[in-house]
């Protein structure tokens, strides 16, 4: 990851454009405290003032004794923009800013990764596989012109999803089905129980689950798809959208998710 301490991070000529003549938008961080502390930091001060945004960061917005939880949801639900600065502990099933991304989510936001550190072991969420990114491993200075450009509405600045096309077909994003299945999923712990078990043994291949519409099994893979980083890909059909239904675009949409993982493509 660039040092924010080198002169080279500064992106003072990241954008021409006076800040003042653009629409302001709302920005939230999402990042890991332990590892991307220092770069949300700076990030903040350049969308600032390149931008002219207001940037939402957790420890320079909640007071001490607020409600946490109900201040990052705010602080999601009036921004724009959520930025998920992918990192190992960001990352991390069950940390604090996979449930930040599944409440965007939940809420319609755009959804922007960025990726801090060239390390092809940081491979992106099922939530975030799909989507559109920014690649800050390398140049800060470029990655930081190519955000300004996609926060005035540039779509064609941002870097498409790293995921193949299976006879053309663009896989589909889960991210938003995840999401929604898996907020506020509660109880069923025995069937849990019953999953882990199959998880870390060599008793099969397959997992059944059976049971009527609304009994829970959407919720029951969502919940799984966020909490166990070795779900390589999921697929969920729904009568909502005839594509989920057609087998090409299952295949497509497995396919494109496997593309995540290491040396997959090669």
């Amino acid at each position: 990851m660039p040092d924010a301490a080198d002169p080279a991070y500064s992106a003072s000529d990241a954008s021409g454009d006076d800040a003042a003549a653009r629409p302001p938008c709302v920005v939230f961080v999402s990042y890991g405290h332990a590892d991307a502390d220092k770069f949300a930091r700076r990030l903040k001060r350049d969308l600032e003032a390149h931008a002219g945004a207001t940037v939402w960061l957790d420890l320079e917005r909640i007071e001490g004794g607020a409600d946490w939880a109900a201040a990052i949801e705010q602080g999601i639900r009036g921004a724009d923009t959520l930025l998920a600065l992918m990192t190992a502990h960001s990352l991390k099933p069950g940390s604090v800013c996979q449930d930040e991304v599944v409440f965007a989510h939940v809420e319609g936001k755009h959804i922007v990764p960025l990726r801090l550190e060239a390390d092809p072991s940081l491979r992106p969420s099922l939530l975030l596989v799909r989507r559109s990114w920014v690649d800050f491993s390398g140049d800060y200075a470029e990655a930081l012109a190519r955000l300004l450009r996609a926060l005035r509405g540039e779509g064609d600045a941002l870097l498409p999803p790293a995921s193949p096309l299976v006879s053309g077909a663009v896989p589909l994003d889960f991210g938003p089905e995840i999401a929604r299945h898996a907020r506020g999923f509660t109880g069923r712990e025995w069937l849990l129980r019953r999953l882990d078990e199959w998880l870390t043994s060599d008793r099969g291949r397959a997992f059944v689950v059976v049971g009527a519409p609304g009994m829970g099994k959407s919720a029951l893979a969502a919940h799984l798809c966020s909490q166990h980083d070795d779900v390589a890909a999921a697929h969920f059909c729904t009568t909502a959208n005839g594509r989920t239904l057609d087998a090409n675009e299952f295949v497509a949409g497995v396919v494109g998710q496997l593309g995540r993982l290491p040396g997959y493509e090669e």
